[in-house]
C-alpha cells in the first residue's frame, strides 16, 4: 500500500469532502466537527486547555484502507491515548526505543513520547475507531510534579534529563 504524506492525505480528504459541519465553543468544547469524505466519516470534539495541553475525542468509520506518513516534531508533547474500539497499525522503522511495527487497538491505553520521528499509520476499511487523546508538554508535568520519586520510572526519566528518551508503552486494559 502506497503511503500519502499528511499534507497529501489532508488535501485528498478535502477534495473528496461530501459533508462537513463545524461548531465552535459548543457544549464545553472549543471545536466540534463532523466530516465525511472518501476515507471515511468522523466526529471530533476538541478542547485546548492551554498551549499544547489538549483533549480530543475522535470517532470514525473507515471506508477504505489508507496509509499515512506522519512526522512528529522535535518538541512533541507527552501523549496518552485510550482506544475504546477499533485499531490501527503503526510502522516506525529504525527507531531503537520502540518496535518497528505495532498495533494500537480497542480496549487498550497507551502513553507515549515520540519526538522527532517519522511514522506510517495504516487504517483498515470497515473499522470503527473510538479514541480519546490527551496531550501535554513535559514542562507542565515538570512544574506540576514537585516530587519526582512519586512518579513511575518512565515518567521520571522524561523529567530528569535534558534529552528524554522516546517510548511507547501500553497500559493494558
Amino acid at each position: 500500500m502506497e503511503s500519502l504524506t499528511e499534507v497529501e492525505f489532508d488535501e485528498w480528504c478535502h477534495e473528496t469532502l461530501v459533508k462537513e459541519e463545524t461548531y465552535c465553543d459548543r457544549n464545553g468544547f472549543d471545536v466540534i466537527s463532523r466530516r465525511q469524505h472518501s476515507f471515511g466519516e468522523h466526529y471530533t470534539r476538541f478542547v485546548e486547555f492551554r498551549s499544547e495541553m489538549e483533549l480530543e475525542i475522535w470517532e470514525g468509520n473507515i471506508y477504505r484502507d489508507e496509509s499515512v506518513l506522519g512526522q512528529h516534531e522535535e518538541l512533541m508533547p507527552l501523549v496518552s491515548k485510550f482506544y475504546l474500539s477499533g485499531s490501527h497499525h503503526v510502522l516506525t522503522p529504525g527507531i531503537k526505543e520502540i518496535p518497528d511495527d505495532y498495533v494500537e487497538s480497542g480496549g487498550q491505553h497507551y502513553l507515549l513520547y515520540l519526538p522527532n520521528i517519522d511514522e506510517i499509520e495504516q487504517w483498515s476499511a470497515g473499522d470503527r475507531v473510538k479514541q480519546i487523546r490527551i496531550q501535554f508538554p513535559l514542562d507542565w508535568l515538570r512544574t506540576y510534579s514537585k516530587e519526582l520519586d512519586s512518579l513511575p520510572i518512565t515518567l521520571r526519566s522524561l523529567l530528569d534529563r535534558p534529552n528524554p528518551p522516546r517510548f511507547h508503552q501500553s497500559g493494558g486494559v
